[in-house]
């Protein structure tokens, strides 16, 4: 059965709906087997589905042929070696899982879906239409029979449905809340210890100057230097349009007026008010306080109101002018702190003020109005003539006008960096110290031909530059005899890596075998072992937090009860040594908190990490059996001849 490309993702999401776009690309033709072998072991089995090795070579060699694509000087050895054969694995062993948990739970997809699904793909169509013909020639060309084909159509739709459902519903079905539910509360215990590192250098020989040139050569993108660039520029912003801007004085005339306006607005008053339609009642009112009566108690009397709906809080006068005459506004405002003033008479009735607090506007001088009034206009104009100017630039630019003649007659500002990489590091490979705009203008620069003709470039709002590469150093291998004891250093560091993993494999296989911790650690002398428990609920909360555990943690959710496992350890230089001893199913109950905590974290929580877990869930509830012997040697194979 015809097996999709499945580009390796870290988003689950896009893993289940990038089907259809692999399926495309493998019927325009892409991917050539790379390596492969005549027998054909099974390598794993979900459910009652196999995965055989021809099936894991197919996807591993067409994922290299995309990898390659977009960097050519990838091997199969480094690859091998970063983990792709293992994350191909997964993603064949989460497929099947899924494949097996839509059978079990009778999901289906209808066969309008499927045709739907189908006459989207473009390598399908004529003109945007599906071309029946096309469809049939295609499959026959790349040797799939039509209904294997639509099956595997059929499990990218469900893939899909599936998404939906997961990130967009408010209402979970029942069985996949279970699927998801059931992992999360189950509990592994481990036992775990560490192998040094340190002491299997006593097994790593020096290498000779043979093995060491030969290292040297395999591993010569770590002593290369990168390629180099020294980058002169010149920058065209605002500063250099506002030296060509001139204002007139009628201009800084009325701005100053405009700015004086402004300002009296800052002017401001803490009033509380009254008005009454009777003037006896407002005379008795002023009265009172003349006689040494409180505000606060004659207002409340007069008014019936109370003393805070009295308070009108901070006014400019303005905004006083607005209910009021602008004469009686004005009158207001010349008031000192604490007067009374009133009654005066408008069209509501007789008003009375108390001016509760004064905050007059800030006193400035006639030279501060007139360079503030100076530099708002020149700016305000800078921004016209600075996109004029850039128009002007990029004409002389056109007519090939050089380099040193354009920013004397712009009167652009123009710098020299040194040689930098890509990455603004130098020669030293320390970071230099330039701008984060300098930074992004090196990127540009590393991406324009050296031949190419001079351009005006926008780097960032209303900021333009002219980049112009004066000199260009190849990549340069050191010579070994400027790194030997970094490479030493480097090759041995390997080996003893290489001797303790070798070490870590015989400790977990003896192990997983039945063989005594204890018997084993008289030999290997790693650490005592310590009891280590978890859920998956813990770990996910834990990668929620931003505090991930070591990889040793996670890997005890990838192995079987009595089975054994090894990760390098990030903390020291260590083997870290896992031995799943048991695993507790989680307990179920009616009424489950977590379904309603489970409900809220598909709408809330990180989609990424909700989905993942419960990808990982449902290949649990499959059960996946790997057979390790078989996947370690095709791991050392794909090393082996990628070499």
């Amino acid at each position: 059965m015809f097996k999709t490309i499945r580009k390796l993702v870290s988003s689950w999401v896009l893993t289940l709906l990038l089907g259809l776009v692999i399926i495309s690309f493998a019927i325009s033709g892409a991917g050539t087997d790379l390596i492969g072998g005549a027998n054909n072991p099974i390598i794993a089995v979900v459910g009652d589905e196999k995965i055989d090795q021809q099936e894991f070579y197919n996807l591993y060699n067409r994922i290299v042929r995309m990898q390659q694509q977009e960097d050519s000087s990838l091997t199969n050895s480094e690859l091998a070696k970063q983990g792709l054969d293992t994350q191909v694995l997964d993603n064949l062993i989460n497929e099947a899982s899924l494949r097996d948990f839509f059978k079990k739970e009778k999901i289906v997809a209808s066969p309008r879906l499927v045709s739907k699904k189908i006459k989207e793909i473009p390598a399908f169509q004529t003109l945007g239409n599906f071309d029946p013909g096309l469809y049939e020639n295609n499959l026959r060309q790349q040797g799939i029979k039509q209904d294997d084909f639509e099956k595997d159509v059929a499990t990218q739709v469900m893939q899909e449905q599936l998404a939906k459902v997961v990130l967009y519903k408010t209402e979970i079905p029942l069985t996949v809340v279970n699927a998801y539910i059931k992992p999360l509360r189950e509990k592994r215990i481990a036992l775990i210890s560490s192998l040094p590192i340190a002491p299997f250098a006593k097994k790593v020989k020096k290498p000779d100057d043979k093995i060491l040139n030969t290292y040297y050569n395999k591993t010569i993108k770590a002593w290369t230097l990168p390629e180099f660039r020294q980058i002169r520029y010149a920058i065209l912003d605002r500063n250099v349009a506002l030296k060509l801007v001139t204002v007139q004085e009628a201009e800084i005339k009325e701005k100053i007026a405009q700015l004086k306006a402004d300002n009296l607005k800052t002017s401001r008053r803490h009033i509380r008010q009254v008005i009454l339609t009777d003037k006896k009642a407002a005379d008795s009112l002023v009265a009172r306080i003349a006689a040494r009566e409180t505000f606060e108690k004659v207002a409340p009397a007069i008014t019936g109101a109370e003393l805070e709906d009295l308070d009108i809080g901070l006014v400019n006068e303005e905004e006083l002018a607005r209910d009021v005459e602008a004469e009686i506004a004005s009158k207001v405002f010349a008031a000192k702190q604490g007067s009374l003033i009133g009654p005066e008479k408008s069209d509501l009735g007789w008003y009375i003020w108390q001016i509760l607090k004064v905050e007059d506007a800030k006193k400035r001088s006639d030279k501060e109005y007139r360079e503030e009034a100076i530099t708002s206009l020149k700016n305000d104009r800078a921004i016209d003539l600075l996109y004029e100017l850039s128009h002007k630039v990029e004409d002389a630019l056109a007519a090939n006008t050089e380099f040193n003649k354009v920013v004397k007659t712009f009167k652009m500002t123009v710098k020299d960096l040194p040689p930098l990489s890509r990455d603004a590091t130098d020669e030293e490979g320390q970071v230099a110290d330039v701008t984060d705009q300098e930074k992004s203008m090196i990127l540009t620069m590393f991406d324009t031909d050296s031949q190419d003709p001079l351009q005006l470039r926008e780097l960032s709002r209303e900021v333009f530059f002219i980049g112009l590469i004066k000199k260009t150093i190849p990549t340069t291998p050191k010579p070994l005899e400027k790194v030997k004891l970094q490479v030493t250093q480097r090759y041995m560091a390997e080996k003893m890596v290489e001797a303790a993993q070798k070490a870590a494999d015989d400790i977990t296989t003896r192990a997983a075998k039945g063989e005594s911790l204890n018997k084993l650690r008289r030999k290997y002398r790693f650490t005592p072992q310590r009891q280590f428990e978890i859920t998956r609920m813990q770990l996910i909360e834990a990668q929620r937090q931003n505090q991930p555990p070591p990889p040793i943690i996670a890997q005890m959710f990838t192995i079987r009860e009595g089975e054994a496992t090894s990760a390098l350890s990030p903390i020291y230089p260590a083997i870290d040594l896992l031995v799943l001893k048991k695993v507790i199913p989680g307990a179920k109950k009616k009424y489950d908190p977590l379904l309603a905590d489970l409900k809220r974290s598909f709408k809330n929580a990180n989609d990424n990490e909700v989905g993942e877990a419960f990808i990982h869930s449902i290949r649990d509830m499959s059960n996946p059996e790997i057979k390790r012997d078989h996947v370690k040697a095709i791991h050392a194979q794909l090393v082996k001849q990628g070499q």
